[in-house]
């Protein structure tokens, strides 16, 4: 299966080049779609089976962050979000959105 994520981290860079990509990121991040239930229910079974330790998805509507490792979501964020995978990155949530 081949996904496309809006966003993928490799804590020691990208080891190869190939496409399809054969490494597991460190973490993937996606926003939701219309299709919202895809990528809670799908892609995290989908990354997870493929190995990615953090998978965070951002909902613009709730403007909230889920965070996500292995199959179990471990928080939904709205002020900061700490990576356990990427250790002193730090994202300010509430920054992230843009004031309603």
């Amino acid at each position: 299966r081949i996904l496309q994520p809006d966003l993928m981290v490799w804590r020691d860079g990208m080891v190869d080049t190939a496409t399809p990509i054969a490494t597991a990121p460190t973490l993937v991040v996606e926003i939701l779609s219309r299709h919202g239930a895809y990528d809670r229910i799908a892609k995290r079974l989908m990354y997870a089976e493929g190995g990615v330790p953090e998978y965070w998805i951002v909902d613009p509507m709730a403007r909230n962050i889920e965070k996500v490792r292995g199959l179990e979501t471990v928080g939904m964020v709205n002020e900061r979000l700490l990576s356990e995978e990427l250790p002193g990155f730090e994202l300010d949530v509430a920054a992230f959105f843009p004031p309603r």
